[in-house]
């Protein structure tokens, strides 16, 4: 499996609504920016958490748009050379929740700093980012595990059953390390799939540290253990790699993934000095191009860009890391009129980015059901493997949108207005 399951991300998906992932930054973490201040006039510079920042959504947006595409080639190989090459391309989409990482990192170091030796510093985090995540995240567990067992009694049929420790890891956000013990993605229940909750079991238990280190330290201080962590981070997963090359350990342990979430956090830093991120755009140039040609060229050697492929998890892990986060750092500090800021700002990006967290739940927490409805679509479209792959995305995705859709303003946005006491 090559797993966007493999795949968050989660993220946090959050924002400074959230949160990134937030979270992301993922999210995630509120996929949602907060609206508040107008945006400063010198590009790169962050006054306060408050601050909308519209291609934040963008990025958002591309980084689910990513993991979506990269949702649909989970045990796809296709027939022809388009859908063959196609699902090869749509496959590398995992590096969306990389994205979402290192926007969560940003983000939430950012809304820290911001509030720091203010009342209330860890009260109004923590609270904030349970009203963010967790109605979604346990509501979903809640109807998976309690809901659909008593529904499909009630007509008589049998519910398949999760084992106890891989429900237990996702009811106390510490599914990445079943998957990591047990070097295997966690088992589908009748309907649901879980394997993408690792990220957000990644972002959960790294915030439940970093609130007290950004306390702790100065800026100065914060930056070198920002610098220091991903380094280790890098360390780490080679070592890893070293004793178990094949386990899924390197990808989905809070430790692996220190890299994005700490430089996310670097970056939060730099951009609340006096001229923001904007004197570090040409290094960021210097490191976005040469670590994107370097991905290129890793897809060529090794026929792709899979997750669980050693050399990639070796070398493009780290070229990954470094293309999201200086890649963010070019938006961010991307003039407000010039191109860059037009495309991330685009409706569509922000709508998708706007509602990422719920699209990253629901998209492939419904993948049993649309991967068995693929063969049906297949034999009703005459036995056409792209037809049958086009429906199964329309399908999936319609899906998946909607939900969140309902999700967000049904259900999560409630939980939301209550952040205003915080």
């Amino acid at each position: 499996m090559t797993a966007t399951a493999g795949t968050n991300p989660s993220m946090e998906l959050s924002a400074t609504d959230m949160p990134v992932s937030h979270a992301v930054p993922m999210s995630p973490e509120s996929h949602a920016a907060q609206a508040g201040a107008p945006l400063p006039s010198l590009p790169g510079a962050l006054p306060t958490h408050r601050t909308h920042i519209a291609v934040l959504d963008g990025l958002r947006g591309l980084a689910i748009l990513l993991v979506m595409f990269a949702h649909l080639a989970v045990g796809e190989r296709g027939q022809t050379f388009i859908t063959k090459s196609f699902l090869k391309l749509s496959a590398v989409g995992w590096v969306g929740v990389d994205l979402f990482f290192v926007l969560s990192g940003f983000l939430i170091t950012g809304i820290l700093l911001d509030s720091k030796n203010k009342p209330g510093y860890f009260r109004n985090f923590y609270a904030r980012r349970t009203l963010r995540i967790f109605p979604l995240y346990y509501g979903v567990l809640a109807v998976t595990f309690g809901l659909v067992p008593l529904v499909m009694a009630w007509r008589g049929l049998a519910a398949s059953s999760m084992p106890a420790s891989a429900q237990a890891s996702l009811w106390t956000y510490t599914c990445n390390i079943w998957i990591s013990i047990k070097n295997s993605w966690l088992p589908s229940t009748d309907f649901f799939r879980f394997d993408h909750f690792w990220s957000l079991a990644v972002e959960e238990q790294f915030y439940l540290i970093w609130p007290a280190v950004v306390l702790l330290c100065n800026r100065r201080t914060l930056a070198r253990v920002c610098i220091a962590s991903a380094i280790g981070a890098v360390l780490f997963r080679l070592i890893i790699l070293q004793i178990n090359p094949t386990g899924w350990t390197a990808y989905v342990s809070m430790p692996a993934r220190l890299d994005t979430l700490a430089l996310g956090g670097l970056l939060a830093i730099a951009a609340r000095q006096p001229l923001g991120l904007t004197p570090y755009v040409k290094i960021a140039r210097c490191i976005f191009w040469p670590a994107l040609i370097g991905l290129a060229i890793l897809f060529v050697i090794c026929n792709g860009l899979l997750n669980e492929t050693l050399r990639v998890r070796q070398v493009g892990f780290p070229l990954v890391t470094l293309a999201a986060v200086s890649g963010l750092l070019c938006v961010v500090a991307a003039p407000r009129d010039g191109a860059i800021a037009k495309v991330f700002s685009s409706r569509v990006l922000r709508f998708l980015g706007k509602y990422s967290y719920g699209l990253y739940i629901f998209d492939y927490l419904m993948f049993p059901y649309f991967s068995t409805q693929l063969g049906t679509m297949r034999f009703a479209m005459n036995h056409s493997y792209t037809v049958a792959l086009l429906m199964h995305a329309a399908c999936a995705w319609t899906a998946a949108i909607a939900m969140a859709w309902l999700s967000f303003n049904l259900y999560e946005r409630y939980f939301l207005k209550l952040k205003k006491w915080f």
